[in-house]
């Protein structure tokens, strides 16, 4: 019967002299391949088919005589072999039934009789190990890829093992595996080298994704254990490599994570104590991921961990044990300083930021280090930029241009031209921020030259992140040249700059980026309005504002978030203005006050100011039709704050617009108040305007200056009139003169159209005190003139209209 209960199948051929069949049954192979018995967990005699020819009763007879020998070796004192010996008979019978060699069936009786199998398991047991015995004769058939060593070995196991020599054939076998085991590690070691190979090439093509997947692959494909660990490692840091590039150059969040994510798992399989520079290095690499990842998201936490990762490598990366690996953490650390700092306001962080990159320096000179020089040179002016945009005066501005000079002599576009082009982008930057400062065209059309060069080697193509905050950076410096000119072509060029920038900079790929150029767009477009009659450019510019509000939340950015706030408060004035509407003004003024509290004096003085200065024109403007003093003291307060902070020597062309506006406020302020103060507060006004000068010059600032001219020559009339002062009247004719003559040249339709306003007046009074017929007439001229253009305008024309009354009664008068 066939036993199907938990059982072990097993084949086995059976050749026993006195009952043997033909040679060829015994010694063939055939038969034995379609033998099988079925042995349950308590098998009998009674339970045993006929196997392979041989009747059950013969095999109970084998397993009985084999139960007697046992228990004779297990009754006295003889050995194995010694009762093997005396059982010849019986040994030779199970031999020759079982197919076993005597050193087989010596082996048998001992594994047998040391491991105490049960009786009535005994029968299953030895045709299970006579069954493993069999097996064994092929063990030294050779095997594709064996060597003629592991063939010999083989054959001495085969041959152990027919000799029942069992612990030698297991050495044996061991020694084959160890050595199988040494080939095999070989195997994967190369081919693992050989998918790093795949990544070498990859991220020669700059096809970071395949290559981190290579470099993952052959990190897998290493053998394990710790003879292996190191080339582990050095796979998985080439891996964490290709997706930081993957992240910095393409703007690619996910891999950005996907680095951080590596290097903190190369962290664990680094223990600090057994290998500490290499746990620097993962802590270095791990910090430049995670600045990788802050600069895409804006995100401040990403920073100081990565400051947290650079000091940390610092504390095995000393001075004294490895120079140069300490000098490029600490470049590191002032990197991410230096971008705290940006986010934070102050000018601590931009410090300890200098202080890292000057150390780093001592280190990597430019005899021993000329590239790592370069780089560091390139850093520090980025820093010293940001430190000069809020700081008073220009040194580090011009510390910083010196700086990305020195980068350049290094980093040359023949040699490195990626590199090149980031040297240039800051000096270009640089240029930039002393062109705003000092309203300085030269320097900002530098910037541009500089900014259109950079694009030669920042294509979309290769490196398309870069190559949108450059097309960003030369909107910048375009809209700051034509806010110097007043010229509507350049911000126009501005506006396609930005809106080209935003094709790479998208809100998914460079969320931060994306914000900062949605709000310089608004800047410029805000601008542009100046040179339209309609309010499409003021709604466009909002809209911008307000999408960079987006990223820039108040909780994130607190300081850009105060910039977008600002520039959306200006937007509204301006629309308020354009539109006749009060309303949008008054919005604006909560705003101003809202973002003076983000603004604050001590954290960004120069933006402070600025807030000021946007918040007294609002209040100005507001009360400008009013009849009461109260906003127009707090406008005046504003602009003399502004103008402590922002001074003629730190912030010249903020400095200038905060004294014009002064003076503006001052005069509408005496004009509403009599008597000596009234005249004071004149005086004040006219001081305010000449100020204003300075720095808005006839040579640089033409409109500006003579419009301002204007107001001053206008004032000394009324003053004149006020104190009764021909002298007065005289002074403002030249004064006016001029800026007639600006204007004209200029075609300033409108603003010719004021002068002429002005000098009538002027006129007016010295024709009428010197009864001068010429001056009258030249005076009607100029009234008639004015009214004409401004009365499509629909200016208010009440006070040219008293003029014209007076002139004709004057010219009455006369003989």
């Amino acid at each position: 019967m066939r036993i199907t209960v938990t059982a072990i199948t097993v084949a086995l051929a059976f050749s026993v002299e006195g009952w043997m069949p033909t040679s060829a049954e015994a010694l063939g192979d055939t038969e034995a391949q379609n033998c099988a018995v079925a042995i349950a967990g308590s098998v009998n005699t009674s339970q045993i088919s006929n196997v392979c020819g041989v009747p059950p009763e013969v095999l109970a007879a084998i397993v009985n005589e084999f139960s007697e020998a046992r228990k004779a070796y297990q009754d006295t004192n003889k050995t194995l072999q010694e009762l093997a010996d005396e059982r010849r008979q019986t040994v030779d019978n199970v031999r020759q039934a079982l197919d076993l060699t005597n050193g087989q069936i010596r082996a048998a009786f001992e594994i047998l009789g040391e491991t105490n199998v049960p009786s009535e398991q005994l029968a299953g047991k030895l045709v299970e190990i006579a069954t493993k015995f069999k097996d064994l004769q092929s063990i030294a058939a050779a095997q594709p890829g064996d060597t003629a060593e592991i063939i010999s070995l083989k054959g001495r196991a085969e041959a152990a093992t027919k000799a029942g020599e069992l612990d030698k054939a297991d050495a044996l076998l061991a020694e084959i595996d160890n050595k199988q085991a040494l080939a095999q590690d070989k195997l994967a070691t190369n081919r693992a080298a050989t998918l790093a190979n795949r990544g070498d090439l990859a991220l020669g093509r700059l096809r970071y994704p395949d290559a981190a997947k290579h470099f993952a692959n052959a990190a897998n494909t290493v053998p394990k254990g710790e003879a292996y660990s190191e080339l582990r490692r050095e796979y998985l840091r080439q891996e964490a490599s290709a997706w930081y590039h993957q992240g910095d150059e393409y703007g690619d969040n996910s891999a950005a994570e996907t680095a951080v994510a590596r290097e903190r798992r190369l962290l664990d399989i680094t223990p600090r104590s057994e290998l500490p520079l290499d746990w620097a290095t993962t802590q270095n690499d791990l910090g430049a991921s995670l600045f990788a990842l802050a600069e895409r998201e804006g995100d401040t936490a990403h920073l100081e961990e990565a400051v947290v990762a650079y000091r940390a490598a610092l504390e095995e990366r000393t001075r004294e044990r490895v120079p140069f690996d300490w000098a490029q953490t600490q470049s590191n650390l002032g990197i991410a300083s230096w971008a705290i700092g940006e986010h934070s306001g102050g000018t601590d962080r931009l410090e300890e930021a200098v202080v890292a990159f000057r150390a780093a320096l001592e280190v990597q000179t430019r005899e021993r280090a000329p590239f790592a020089w370069a780089q560091t040179q390139n850093n520090l002016s980025v820093v010293l930029r940001s430190l000069g945009a809020r700081e008073s005066g220009t040194a580090n501005l011009e510390q910083a241009v010196a700086a990305s000079r020195a980068a350049l002599q290094e980093w040359t576009r023949e040699r490195t031209p990626l590199d090149w082009a980031r040297a240039e982008d800051n000096l270009a930057l640089t240029y930039w921020v002393l062109g705003e400062r000092e309203n300085d065209a030269v320097r900002l059309k530098e910037a541009i030259s500089a900014f259109n060069e950079v694009l030669g080697e920042w294509t979309p193509e290769r490196v398309p992140i870069r190559w949108g905050a450059a097309q960003s950076s030369l909107g910048n410096a375009l809209r700051a040249l034509g806010q110097v000119d007043d010229n509507a072509a350049s911000l126009e060029a501005a506006v396609s700059a930005y809106r080209a920038a935003l094709q790479e900079l998208t809100r998914e790929r460079a969320p931060f980026d994306w914000a900062t150029t949605q709000n310089n767009l608004g800047s410029a477009l805000l601008s542009l309005s100046n040179h339209e009659a309609g309010t499409s450019r003021l709604d466009e510019a909002i809209t911008a504002f307000n999408a960079s509000l987006e990223e820039w939340t108040r909780e994130r950015e607190p300081l850009r978030w105060a910039m977008a706030r600002f520039n959306i408060a200006n937007a509204l004035v301006a629309l308020g203005r354009r539109q006749q509407d009060m309303a949008h003004v008054e919005e604006a003024i909560p705003i101003f006050r809202e973002v003076l509290e983000e603004w604050t004096r001590e954290r960004v003085p120069l933006d402070w100011a600025r807030a000021q200065t946007g918040l007294g024109g609002a209040l100005a403007i507001f009360d400008a039709h009013g009849n009461g003093t109260a906003l127009l003291q707090e406008a005046i307060a504003a602009y003399q704050s502004a103008s402590e902070e922002a001074t003629r020597e730190r912030a010249p062309f903020e400095w200038a617009l905060a004294q014009a506006a002064l003076g503006d406020a001052l005069w509408m302020y005496a004009k509403r108040t009599k008597g000596p103060e009234s005249l004071e507060r004149g005086k004040a006004a006219l001081e305010a305007w000449r100020n204003s000068q300075l720095v808005f010059t006839r040579e640089h600032q033409p409109e500006r200056w003579a419009n301002t001219q204007n107001s001053i020559g206008y004032g000394l009339v009324i003053i004149g009139e006020w104190e009764n002062d021909g002298a007065r009247f005289a002074e403002a004719v030249p004064v006016l003169r001029q800026a007639l003559a600006v204007q004209q040249k200029l075609q300033a339709t409108m603003s010719v159209a004021f002068t002429s306003d002005s000098l009538c007046r002027a006129l007016l009074d010295i024709g009428d005190r010197s009864k001068d017929r010429s001056l009258l007439l030249e005076a009607r001229q100029l009234c008639e003139d004015s009214v004409n253009a401004r009365k499509g305008a629909g200016a208010d024309i009440a006070e040219t209209d008293a003029n014209l009354a007076a002139i004709a009664a004057a010219l009455k008068a006369l003989p």
